[in-house]
């Protein structure tokens, strides 16, 4: 299962939760209000018609007038979320994304829980993401494509080209010792890889506080064991032939460091379980086909 496809049954599965608590609120009466929603709705708040709302943006027409948008046009600023739902969680709805943060608004401190469940309110108050709604499918891509972004500036990955090692020519004097290093280095991988086949393993304890406290320290030790690693590879010089790959090791254990540290973030669950995927992408296409390589 790709990790786009997993975001996308998170996403749903927060959709279907929101929705419900809305329509448990609503069968009760009164004001449907939630923190976590951050909107607050009254049961005698009627549709918008045309005459208020021409476009269909969340917006009413008038309103349409104080935030300057086109009052005939649901995304104004082209970003692909409607303008009401830009104003809903303090985005410019002028300007697109996504640096388009309105005065005294803030991100939601990189919680990408918090950003994902204003996203959700919003779509599901103007109706975006309401699963009716002729462009959910394309209502919820954007939404993934949201929180991929502000995953990424969380853990701002790695990159091969940035990384600074030391090359030497291509001898065979240089190349044997390489090979000889690197061998020792692949055993650490295989180690690495059983080490978090049994993280996952913890996972399934997590539920108690003896569990949570196993599985902090076993992510916490992984992430210092992966940044080391990734040092010790960094200071072994690479023959010009090698230098790519070198360097492709060293982000990739680099970025498994900083995803086992967001791992362990449990007030922003939806950055832990990203953060979850990447690993296992991380294991499972990048680092087996490097083993292999080096034990050639």
């Amino acid at each position: 299962m790709s990790g786009k496809i997993k975001i996308a049954i998170i996403i749903l599965a927060l959709i279907a939760a929101v929705s419900a608590f809305r329509f448990i609120k609503t069968l009760k009466g009164g004001e449907l209000s939630s923190a976590i929603l951050g909107v607050s709705v009254k049961k005698t708040t009627p549709l918008p018609t045309p005459a208020d709302d021409a476009d269909h943006d969340g917006l009413k027409n008038r309103e349409e007038s104080y935030w300057n948008t086109d009052f005939q046009n649901p995304d104004t600023d082209g970003d692909g979320f409607k303008d009401g739902e830009e104003v809903l969680t303090g985005h410019d709805p002028r300007i697109a994304g996504p640096d388009d943060w309105l005065l005294g608004y803030l991100p939601q401190e990189k919680n990408l829980t918090k950003k994902t469940t204003s996203l959700l309110a919003a779509g599901l108050f103007e109706g975006s993401l309401k699963p009716s709604n002729p462009d959910f499918d394309k209502s919820i891509s954007q939404l993934m494509d949201q929180m991929l972004l502000q995953s990424s500036a969380n853990s701002a990955p790695n990159l091969a080209a940035t990384i600074g090692i030391t090359m030497v020519d291509t001898s065979p004097d240089n190349e044997k010792t390489y090979d000889e290093k690197m061998k020792s280095v692949s055993k650490t991988l295989e180690e690495e890889y059983g080490n978090f086949a049994n993280l996952l393993k913890l996972m399934q304890g997590i539920t108690t506080k003896t569990g949570e406290d196993k599985f902090i320290a076993a992510a916490d030790s992984a992430a210092t064991r992966t940044l080391n690693l990734a040092q010790e590879i960094q200071n072994i010089s690479a023959p010009l032939n090698h230098a790519d790959t070198h360097r492709e090791i060293i982000a990739m254990l680099k970025n498994m460091s900083q995803s086992y540290g967001l791992l362990t973030n449990f007030n922003d669950m939806i950055q832990s379980l990203t953060a979850l995927t990447t690993l296992e992408t991380l294991y499972l296409t990048r680092l087996i086909p490097i083993i292999q390589n080096l034990k050639q």
